[in-house]
């Protein structure tokens, strides 16, 4: 009798952590629709021991060099549809290029591609209805660390 007790409690403590799970991906999938602006970029190295002014001058390159291999751009507008389509403009034009996202793992991994190829992958370190932030590692010289941050904007 004592069995059946514990296998109904183990039973009804998967079905409820699996619908928590499936809840929270479906939350972040929620937020994360709408139109987004980049208002900062950070990294952060694993030895940061430079002075202020130089990483600032140092970060300035760094994006520069990063940016030719990710989105990112200065002041860019980021655009998730609920079609699952990223609009990285606020002016579309037909040279865009037709990029698609999704949220894997927990609804922690944003996943862009470019039709049905990944082309980039970054970790999402918070979100809400007013903030994003994304942030992937870099290998450039050293490792480091590097965080876009958004704000959500009203079109």
């Amino acid at each position: 009798m004592k069995f059946h007790y514990i296998l109904a409690l183990v039973l009804m403590t998967g079905i409820v952590s699996i619908l928590f799970m499936l809840n929270v991906g479906t939350r972040h999938e929620e937020i994360i629709v709408g139109a987004w602006k980049e208002i900062k970029w950070t990294y952060e190295g694993a030895e940061d021991k430079e002075d202020t002014l130089l990483r600032a001058e140092a970060l300035k390159s760094l994006r520069s060099i990063i940016g030719q291999d990710f989105l990112i751009h200065e002041n860019e507008t980021w655009i998730f549809t609920p079609e699952g389509q990223l609009i990285t403009s606020t002016k579309p034009t037909e040279n865009d290029m037709r990029l698609r996202w999704l949220l894997k793992g927990r609804g922690n991994i944003l996943v862009i591609k470019n039709g049905d190829i990944p082309i980039e992958s970054y970790n999402i370190t918070k979100l809400n209805d007013e903030i994003l932030v994304l942030s992937f590692n870099v290998e450039i010289g050293a490792k480091g660390v590097a965080e876009l941050t958004f704000e959500r904007i009203r079109l």
